[in-house]
């Protein structure tokens, strides 16, 4: 006589399975939002047409309250669209500073950041988004009326459990037509 008598003592394991596999995957993933700024309407329009960033926290921020470099962010890059030559600033553990973010109810709702090499600085907060060169011939290009927006991407495990209810549900139709989900005894 076999340990499981019904296709449902399969299904339940195997579910049982899939979720622990999800919850240990999404216990160990960052958490990451991406910022799309507006369009940089004053100045030479030179330096890019808007700000892209991407801000990697080590864990889940809480739902009212504040990160700042020292606290969780791992990585920040944040990118001038449309720049000519394209400007891209990375900074990592250490190296960030002058950085935070606030969260009211799981949203940014404040920032301020700044990234800055030897011939570019970028800054972005709810006041403005901006762009400028650290030498001559000194470019300025801003956006002071509209903040952009922020998104959280996705979790690894969110995603997960997006591909289980997709795919279980015709898994287990298909290994019900073939006669595979039951054991006899």
């Amino acid at each position: 006589m076999g340990i499981f008598k019904n296709r449902l003592a399969l299904n339940v394991l195997f579910l049982a399975f899939a979720l622990q596999s999800i919850a240990l995957c999404a216990a160990q993933a960052d958490v990451i939002y991406t910022y799309t700024g507006n369009q940089l309407t004053t100045g030479a329009s030179t330096l890019g047409a808007c700000l892209d960033a991407t801000v990697t926290l080590s864990s889940a921020p809480s739902n009212n309250g504040w990160v700042n470099a020292s606290d969780s962010i791992t990585q920040v890059t944040v990118t001038a669209l449309g720049s000519t030559p394209p400007i891209s600033l990375t900074e990592q553990g250490p190296d960030i500073q002058n950085l935070f973010i606030s969260f009211m109810n799981g949203s940014v709702y404040d920032w301020s950041f700044e990234l800055a090499n030897a011939s570019y600085t970028i800054h972005t907060s709810p006041d403005y988004d901006e762009v400028y060169t650290n030498t001559a011939p000194f470019i300025d290009d801003k956006n002071a009326s509209r903040p952009g927006t922020w998104t959280q991407v996705p979790e690894p495990g969110t995603l997960a459990l997006l591909a289980l209810g997709l795919l279980g549900p015709g898994a287990l139709c298909k290994l019900g037509r073939s006669g595979v989900g039951t054991l006899s005894s």
